[in-house]
C-alpha cells in the first residue's frame, strides 16, 4: 500500500516596515513555551542563529515544524517551517502552516507586549523545499501557483493580491503574495485559524 508524502513547505510573514523583535526576547519567549509545554507540536530545544547573516536568528525546533525569527532576505519576519507529517495535497498544508504560522505570531505579540500590528496583514512568503516534487522551474510555477492562490484566497478574505514566483534558480520554489487592500492583521489571523 503506498502512502501519498506530505508537503514540506516555509511560510514567512514580515513584519511592518520599521518593525523589529528583539532575538533575546524571543529566544526567552520560545523558552517559555518549551517550559510551559504549549506548543503545537514537540517542541525539542530553541537555537540562536543570529550570527548567520540575512538569515534565521532565532529557532523554536519542534518534531514536525519550526518556528523562526526570520531575517532572510534582508526583511524580519516569522516564519514556519513544515518538515514532516504534513498534509498530502497542497491546498490543506498551507492551510495548516498558515494556521500555526499566524497563531504562532499572535501568541508572540501577546507574550511580548507587543500589538499584533508588528506584522504585515498583506504580505506572505512561501517556499516549497522538497525539491524533488516541487523543483525551481517554470513548469513548477505553472502547475502549483493556482493551487497556492486558492489557498491564499481566503486569508484575505477574497480581496485581489498579486501572487508571483520568488526566489533564484538556486533556491527552493517560492512565491510571494501581496495584498494591496488586505483587512487589518488581526482579520487575517482570525482568517487562518478557520482555515
Amino acid at each position: 500500500m503506498s502512502q501519498a508524502l506530505g508537503w514540506k513547505l516555509r511560510v514567512k510573514v514580515p513584519l511592518t516596515a520599521g518593525g523589529e523583535l528583539d532575538a533575546h526576547e524571543v529566544g526567552d519567549t520560545f523558552h517559555r513555551w518549551i517550559q510551559q509545554r504549549s506548543v503545537d507540536d514537540v517542541a525539542i530545544y530553541v537555537s540562536d542563529y543570529r550570527h548567520v547573516a540575512n538569515g534565521p536568528e532565532v529557532l523554536l525546533v519542534g518534531h514536525a515544524t519550526d518556528l523562526v525569527l526570520d531575517r532572510a532576505g534582508g526583511r524580519l519576519g516569522l516564519a514556519l517551517q513544515r518538515k514532516r507529517d504534513g498534509a498530502a495535497e497542497l491546498v490543506p498544508a498551507v492551510h495548516d502552516a498558515l494556521r500555526r504560522l499566524y497563531g504562532g505570531a499572535a501568541r508572540l505579540a501577546e507574550s511580548l507586549g507587543k500589538p499584533l500590528t508588528l506584522f504585515a496583514s498583506g504580505e506572505l512568503e512561501l517556499r516549497l523545499t522538497d525539491r524533488l516534487r516541487a523543483p525551481n522551474d517554470p513548469a513548477t510555477a505553472e502547475r502549483l501557483l493556482p493551487e497556492l492562490r486558492r489557498a491564499l484566497e481566503p486569508l484575505w478574505a477574497g480581496r485581489s493580491f498579486s501572487l508571483e514566483r520568488a526566489g533564484g534558480d538556486a533556491e527552493p520554489f517560492g512565491a510571494r503574495a501581496t495584498c494591496a487592500a488586505a483587512p487589518a492583521i488581526a482579520e487575517v489571523v482570525a482568517a487562518a485559524a478557520r482555515l
